[in-house]
């Protein structure tokens, strides 16, 4: 017998799966972070009390360098922050510098670091190059407080063989011609001949379109 069973588990796809009061009080919610924000599940969410948040791509709670954080990292943060025990994973926390990274580490620890993303830049951070004045020291603090880091090398052997699969996409005559002519290399025919040339042309006339 699992820990959960189906009737503790709610799943929020969009607003008619609203986590209202008069609903029963689940074990579980999944949601997206974009259904989590003020205009949609926020009030709900705020509304009941939480033993553990898990948040799969942080990294959407990226910190903004020189405007106000997006409204969905705001409301994001204020949920969390709510919230005893959480687990925030990513593989890019920073996308450019570390700097990116402050609201993360603000949310897993507030205050650790500074108390505001402004205080955050001015202590760490050069402000003509933006630069890391501290470029031992922070990473430091980072791993020893905040994060678990486990690099691409380190879980190789842990990953399934790798698995390569050509796979021949069908395409109309029209839509051949248009694949061929915009990518280029065939006379346009769209006939048998092509071969090779014409199923390439197929998959990426598709990728294109999707």
């Amino acid at each position: 017998v699992g820990v959960l069973s189906p009737s503790d588990v709610h799943v929020i796809y969009d607003q008619y799966d609203a986590l209202e009061e008069t609903r029963p009080a689940c074990k579980l919610v999944l949601i997206s972070p974009k259904m989590a924000d003020k205009t949609h599940q926020f009030r709900n969410l705020m509304g009941r009390e939480w033993g553990c948040a898990i948040l799969d791509e942080a990294h959407v709670l990226a910190t903004a360098q020189k405007r106000a954080d997006s409204e969905q990292a705001l409301a994001l943060m204020a949920l969390l922050k709510s919230v005893p025990r959480l687990l925030l994973l990513t593989g890019t926390p920073a996308t450019a510098r570390l700097f990116d990274a402050f609201n993360l580490f603000d949310v897993l620890r507030p205050g650790l670091l500074a108390q505001s993303k402004y205080e955050f830049r001015s202590r760490f951070f050069d402000s003509a190059s933006g630069e890391c004045k501290l470029p031992r020291q922070l990473p430091l603090l980072v791993h020893r407080f905040l994060m678990v880091r486990r690099t691409k090398a380190q879980v190789m052997d842990e990953l399934p063989e790798r698995i390569d699969e050509v796979v021949d996409v069908p395409l109309s005559a029209k839509l051949a011609r248009e694949a061929i002519a915009r990518f280029g290399g065939d006379d346009g025919s769209g006939e048998a001949g092509s071969g090779d040339r014409l199923r390439a042309a197929g998959v990426r006339a598709t990728l294109h379109r999707l």
